[in-house]
């Protein structure tokens, strides 16, 4: 994940490389609420729009959503994020679409 533009209208730009080179494509709006009591921590969510890619995933379209926990207070920062089904249902598509 690249931030593409600085806060308030914070927009991200997000590439996923496959071990067997394909590469998806996204653009987000990443937001960041911090965590009551845990500094540095924030709760992350992420809405994606997909692009396009290369490989597999040249004329892809589609959106991902991502939830998660942000560390800043760690170096380099880290994020853990969990994907809802959207993701699940746009690799399904794909997978039928290269069939």
């Amino acid at each position: 994940m690249f931030i593409t533009s600085p806060p308030p209208n914070v927009t991200s730009y997000d590439v996923f490389l496959t071990t067997a080179g394909d590469v998806l494509i996204a653009t987000g709006v990443p937001t960041r609420t911090p965590v009551p009591g845990e500094p540095g921590e924030f709760i992350s969510h992420v809405d994606l729009s997909v692009v396009g890619g290369f490989g597999k995933y040249a004329e892809a379209t589609g959106t991902m959503t991502f939830d998660g926990r942000t560390h800043t207070g760690t170096v380099p920062t880290t994020v853990d994020l969990v994907s809802r089904n959207r993701v699940w249902e746009l690799s399904r598509l794909l997978r039928h679409s290269s069939r």
